[in-house]
């Protein structure tokens, strides 16, 4: 008994796949951004403020299109999150 098949139409669904897979990734990046940028926002708002300084210093990076890094670069920002003062 032989069994012969054709298929048709396997690129056509690699690319939808590949499309999708792009869609998701940019939703996905989409979201992340909003999401670092709330943080951000929040951390700004928290943050305690006598020249401002701190407060200036809250930046948002991008590391990669789904990383984002939210830190305070001022130099005694750890001392404040820590409760130990500057």
């Amino acid at each position: 008994m032989e069994l012969t098949f054709s298929l048709s139409g396997v690129k056509e669904l690699q690319d939808k796949i590949k499309n999708l897979d792009d869609a998701l990734t940019k939703g996905v990046a989409n979201e992340l951004n909003a999401s670092a940028l709330n943080i951000q926002n929040n951390a700004k708002k928290k943050a305690p403020v006598n020249l401002g300084q701190l407060r200036n210093s809250i930046v948002l990076r991008k590391e990669t299109d789904l990383s984002y890094t939210v830190a305070a670069t001022a130099s005694y920002a750890a001392y404040v999150e820590f409760g130990t003062g500057p």
